[in-house]
């Protein structure tokens, strides 16, 4: 059986990227794992940030 993927999508709009960001430290904080992130305006730039430290912490560990 094909394990599922899970993708995160990041909407834009200005004053949403600071609900995201806390929604991603829960999210992070919580173990979530995603597959693939996509966003657009401001949802690109915190799904940016969220790729850069996942892929630093793998480097680190």
């Amino acid at each position: 059986m094909e394990q599922k993927k899970i993708a995160l999508v990041l909407n834009g709009g200005g004053s949403l990227g600071a609900v995201q960001a806390g929604v991603l430290y829960a999210l992070m904080k919580a173990g979530q794992r995603f597959d693939m992130i996509a966003g657009s305006s401001v949802g690109a730039l915190n799904g940016a940030f969220l790729g850069l430290i996942r892929r630093c912490r793998v480097l680190k560990a």
